[in-house]
């Protein structure tokens, strides 16, 4: 051989060589999923969360025995099947050998000990209120009996609150929000406070076997930051982006982006039971004072929508609601009457992300024409629901509900209900006859009944005016085109092992 020819090929060979190990490496790097959002979740023990960023992490953790899919229709997960035994009592029939995080084995008797764990919870216990009793006649059967004929059961069963856990870890983990032990495609390994938190794929997962071997879930509060993450590399999914980000990224050739109507609304509360608030007069003003329209199309630059209820459009039950009209004049007159002219003093609270920082901002500026001199007081999530289930010291505040269930009892129930005043009823409003019609519409079965109750049970909150609706919550997200399998989601939820990346 030649010098020459020699030389040749030990330089293709190294080239070869070479390439394969420089591929290697990349496969390597791209083998970690980096998602940012703007809020951190508070807990992973899926019976203390009212919270939807907890629950994003929560669904990729954990498994419920039903899921939800794209129409919102009830498929198998934990449980392959399911009949009625009578009108009062579901059988279910459980997948078999599916292992939790820490190797046990998924018996009947956890899904019995997490859905009466579930029920005993002051966070969500107030969803399996129909459950009367859960009998386990062998390792992979649960009979539920509810008190009722329900209509809310199967969306309750797959909700993140209904989360399976293992019995023997729960009873013994002292540790239970950083550490959760679940059976869902992605185990948690780490989670560093105020920055990340690591998940690794459940190799023995039995569902759709995740290809992404580990996601990191950054937090990102500012919307500008979370763009750059996403245009340098340094994030393949920027989640909770605004209209203008989202405008920002129209441009960009590697970058696809996706607005969904989510099944939430943004809305401003008022504590019905505070001295200055209590007089529905005040809340009236307060509500003909702020232009919300002009409000929506400057925010959301003419993508947003109005809301008219605690309920998305898209969620069972809703009905379009008439808002008080933006008129001043009327909204001083009714300060006037209730005893104010031009010395009504508030306080706003708020949270630490952009569009509700920006809201609350328009809601001081308008209000000052009509005399309410508005102070914002601007929290991180957990400090800001500790802040408003505080009946004495709560007056506004600025928060979004995100329907997780597609059914207006999730609204309902969690957020006007008497049964959780105080806890997810953060107005601190109690009427009978509401509690009654939401009562009625959750043991009914037949839609049409149930659409009348709750449409009854809007007309009287709407004339009652605990809150204010002020937007329905759109999902905004900036996703690289090396993802495959992205679907923007209604529920603001994403399963990571339904994602490639290619």
């Amino acid at each position: 051989m030649n010098k020459g020819l020699k030389n040749l090929l030990m330089i293709l060979l190294v080239f070869i060589f070479g390439s394969c190990g420089e591929k290697t490496e990349n496969k390597k790097e791209i083998k970690t999923l980096v998602y940012t959002m703007a809020v951190e979740p508070i807990t992973l023990d899926p019976y203390s969360v009212t919270d939807v960023y907890s629950r994003r992490v929560i669904k990729n953790v954990f498994d419920t025995l039903l899921e939800s899919d794209e129409n919102n229709e009830k498929v198998p997960s934990l449980a392959k099947s399911w009949k009625y035994l009578d009108d009062k009592t579901v059988e279910f029939k459980l997948n078999k050998d599916i292992k939790f995080h820490n190797g046990e084995t998924l018996t009947s008797d956890d899904v019995k000990y997490s859905l009466e764990k579930a029920k005993e919870s002051l966070k969500v216990g107030y969803y399996f209120d129909m459950i009367e009793s859960i009998e386990t006649p062998d390792l992979e059967t649960v009979i539920i009996k509810t008190n009722e004929p329900s209509g809310t059961l199967f969306t309750t069963l797959a909700h993140a609150a209904s989360s399976i856990v293992n019995k023997k870890d729960y009873e013994n983990n002292k540790d239970k929000k950083f550490k959760p032990v679940g059976t869902g495609p992605y185990k948690l390994t780490d989670w560093e406070v105020g920055s990340k938190l690591v998940l690794e794929k459940n190799s023995e997962y039995f569902g759709i076997e995740p290809t992404i071997e580990k996601v990191e879930i950054k937090i990102i509060p500012e919307d500008n930051n979370r763009v750059i993450a996403l245009q340098t590399g340094e994030a393949q999914i920027a989640f909770d982006l605004s209209a203008s980000s989202l405008k920002s990224l129209e441009n960009e050739r590697d970058i696809n982006i996706y607005t969904v109507e989510s099944l939430g609304t943004n809305y401003l509360g008022f504590n019905t039971t505070h001295p200055k608030l209590k007089d529905i007069r005040v809340r009236q003003a307060i509500a003909k004072g702020i232009d919300m329209d002009s409000a929506i199309e400057v925010l959301f630059e003419g993508k947003g929508r109005r809301s008219t209820s605690i309920l998305g459009p898209k969620v069972f039950g809703y009905k379009e609601n008439t808002v008080p009209n933006y008129n001043t004049e009327e909204a001083k007159a009714l300060l006037k009457e209730a005893g104010y002219d031009g010395n009504l003093e508030l306080t706003l609270a708020t949270g630490n992300v952009n569009i509700s920082k920006q809201f609350a901002e328009i809601f001081q500026y308008q209000l000052k024409e009509i005399g309410i001199d508005l102070k914002i007081v601007t929290l991180d999530m957990g400090a800001l629901l500790k802040e408003t289930s505080n009946q004495e010291k709560s007056e506004l505040f600025f928060l979004g509900w995100s329907n997780s269930t597609g059914d207006a009892d999730n609204g309902f129930t969690a957020n006007l209900h008497t049964v959780n005043y105080g806890i997810g009823n953060r107005f601190f409003y109690s009427n009978k006859e509401f509690d009654k019609l939401v009562d009625s519409g959750k043991n009914e079965i037949d839609q049409n009944k149930r659409l009348a109750y709750y449409k009854e049970a809007q007309d009287m909150v709407s004339k009652d005016l605990p809150f204010l609706p002020v937007s329905v919550i759109m999902y905004n997200s900036g996703v690289s085109n090396r993802i495959e399998g992205y679907k923007a989601d209604a529920l603001g939820y994403l399963k990571f092992n339904t994602l490639k990346i290619n």
